[in-house]
């Protein structure tokens, strides 16, 4: 038939040997056809799982380097060797008495704090556009040294909601 022509023979076989098993009467060239459908979606679905690359390739150059110093138990000279200096002197400005290692063990955290607070210093918040929405956010200390993160609500925010001007 012209209608399959452009399909190969191995697909036809399968296509109404699936056919043949799933209809109570004569099968049509509809049904026929939709099984083509389905075995064509099968196939491209394979294909695209076949082609998805693996984790590790969706890894940046220095998400594997951190995994490559993790199995080597290398995490600690690692560390020590992280430039710290852009955040210390904001972590020393919330935090007086913030050691080395805990600007360290919390780079992360005080790191994303900080960009946040250099985004609103240079935001005019002129109606109501904003980078952040009207929030920042804020670090604190847990008892342990851990740092978290809570967002709070900018003072320009909240003025342009209230009716006022920033």
């Amino acid at each position: 038939m012209a209608t399959f022509k452009n399909h190969s023979d191995d697909l036809m076989e399968t296509a109404i040997h699936l056919v043949i098993m799933s209809c109570r009467t004569w099968p049509t060239v509809a049904d026929i056809n939709n099984a083509v459908d389905e075995l064509q979606r099968d196939l491209r679905m394979e294909s695209q799982l076949q082609r998805l690359p693996s984790r590790s390739d969706f890894s940046s150059p220095l998400a594997k380097k951190v995994f490559e110093v993790i199995k080597n138990d290398k995490a600690k000279e690692y560390l020590a060797q992280v430039d710290i200096s852009p955040v210390k002197k904001y972590a020393l400005t919330k935090f007086p008495d913030m050691t080395d290692d805990t600007i360290r063990r919390n780079y992360n955290e005080l790191h994303t704090a900080m960009i946040s607070l250099e985004k609103c210093r240079g935001c005019q918040w002129q109606n109501g556009k904003c980078d952040t929405n009207g929030f920042y956010i804020v670090p604190m200390i847990a008892v342990n040294g851990w740092v978290k993160t809570e967002y709070a609500m900018c003072s320009k925010h909240s003025l342009y909601q209230k009716g006022g001007t920033a």
